[in-house]
């Protein structure tokens, strides 16, 4: 970036800060001394304010890998593609016998190296039905067994759970959710 400092038209100082135009038209600003005036910094642009995104939220699910000698972490992930590897999270984690609910509000599910595969259940999720899978993760308990020979489900059976009440609402698609069943890996 090149040191020379803009041809500022107008300026107006207010509250602390130098605002003004440069000859071609881009918005600059700088901190000045509140009593004096004098320059503080020198002018730097002014960042555009950017409109809310128009692009809809996504709700996938979200496989990865673990050790060898366990089944891959299903977990639900709602982001807002293209360009935002970040976004909700919702999965149970921890021992079979006792898991807990692991949510995470700015996870990066895509990004990871235990990043596996990503599959789209509704690419245009409401922002009502965003509502709803938050209460309905809230409800569902996570799996849990008095021992590890009375263990039947793990995060898969729990993701399974959840969009099966998802799909009664109708915010997936039922066969995704039959298909998804026949996907689950045996629980030890």
């Amino acid at each position: 970036m090149s040191s020379a400092q803009p041809t500022i038209v107008d300026p107006e100082t207010r509250r602390g800060r130098q605002y003004g135009t440069s000859t071609d038209g881009t918005p600059w600003t700088r901190r000045v001394h509140p009593t004096t005036g004098a320059p503080l910094t020198p002018w730097t642009p002014v960042e555009p304010v950017l409109p809310p995104s128009s692009s809809p939220l996504v709700l996938s699910l979200i496989t990865e890998n673990q050790s060898d000698s366990e089944v891959r972490h299903w977990s639900l992930f709602c982001h807002r593609p293209p360009g935002s590897p970040r976004g909700r999270a919702w999965q149970v984690t921890g021992d079979a016998e006792f898991m807990v609910c692991n949510h995470e509000h700015d996870a990066d599910k895509l990004g990871g190296d235990a990043f596996a595969s990503c599959q789209v259940l509704n690419d245009d999720l409401s922002a009502a039905q965003l509502a709803r899978v938050e209460h309905v993760v809230a409800a569902e308990p996570p799996p849990r067994a008095p021992n590890r020979s009375a263990v039947t489900e793990n995060c898969q059976g729990w993701v399974v759970r959840v969009l099966k009440r998802l799909a009664a609402e109708g915010i997936v698609q039922q066969h995704r959710v039959a298909e998804l069943e026949k996907r689950l890996d045996p629980v030890n």
